[in-house]
């Protein structure tokens, strides 16, 4: 283990300026994902009613105006927007947390359980709403892939430590 206050300081920017990019990826994500609902979804969702309290909804309605030339798929329309928002929150919880792993791996994974389960409920109609496969593959994508590189950073770690031994 290093001691050199030196180098103690630079790994402490650098995680600064990790959970700091970490945010604001998560805002970036969050941000592109309510823009396609707002530019491209029904606007009977609660999202609109937002709009409304906040008096932009003839902004919005300008550029939904604007961007109906374009014409993305369904995927981008209706499913895309799930995993942003997936991937929203494990950057944020990293910016709050500063590391995966450990005793925040349950935070990490709390919301995209939620909304498997609320998705797999919709497929029961236990709750309204159409149930989606690619809803399920845009939740789990980013929870596969944190698993896979919490995995892997033990597993660096134990073969780090047993060739110290």
């Amino acid at each position: 283990m290093n001691n050199n206050p030196v180098d103690k300081a630079v790994a402490f920017q650098i995680k600064t300026y990790s959970r700091a990019l970490a945010f604001f990826l998560s805002i970036v994500a969050l941000s592109i994902g309510g823009g396609i609902y707002f530019l491209y979804r029904s606007k009977t969702l609660l999202m609109f009613r937002w709009a409304d309290a906040l008096n932009v909804t003839g902004h919005i309605e300008n550029l939904r105006q604007s961007m109906s030339i374009y014409n993305p798929s369904d995927f981008v329309k209706y499913n895309l927007p799930d995993g942003l928002w997936s991937i929203s929150y494990f950057l944020i919880i990293f910016s709050i947390w500063g590391k995966v792993g450990g005793e925040n791996i349950v935070w990490f994974c709390l919301m995209p359980i939620i909304a498997l389960i609320l998705e797999f409920m919709q497929l029961t109609a236990i709750i309204p709403g159409h149930f989606d496969w690619w809803d399920v593959v845009c939740y789990s994508l980013p929870l596969i892939i944190l698993i896979t590189i919490t995995i892997v950073k033990i597993c660096t770690r134990k073969k780090s430590y047993h060739s110290l031994q």
